[in-house]
């Protein structure tokens, strides 16, 4: 399989436990650039969907397997009172699974900082 189709990419993914799904609905190939939205079912701030911008590369002869990562830092408009990041990175085989693990933070202008990480996490694409 070739990695010059740049819709080879796009997908709805869900991890197993259907925790996490990320929806990539459109990419770049010669940027390595991807937009879609990352959706979270437990958070700080309860469930989640966020737009996000990623990058992607395909390994050697652009052939899978394939990074996959996004970063995200969200603070809400006009109110400064928290931040919340997320930072994922992983690789997506041939069959259109990809592996991923995360580091999630969150801090209130309180003084409250919460730090998540997720590992080996399995997404599918659907």
């Amino acid at each position: 399989m070739s990695g010059t189709n740049t819709k080879e990419i796009v997908g709805t993914y869900i991890s197993e436990e259907k925790d996490f799904i990320l929806k990539i609905s459109e990419c770049d190939y010669h940027t390595g650039i991807y937009k879609g939205t990352f959706y979270t079912k437990d958070s700080p701030l309860g469930e989640m969907t966020y737009d996000i911008q990623g990058q992607y590369t395909f390994s050697g002869s652009n052939r899978y397997p394939c990074m996959v990562g996004f970063s995200i830092a969200l603070r809400p408009s006009g109110h400064w009172d928290y931040v919340f990041s997320d930072y994922w990175t992983g690789s997506r085989d041939e069959k259109g699974q990809i592996l991923m693990s995360g580091a999630r933070a969150y801090m209130e202008d309180n003084g409250l900082r919460e730090t998540y990480s997720f590992d080996s996490i399995i997404f599918n694409l659907q």
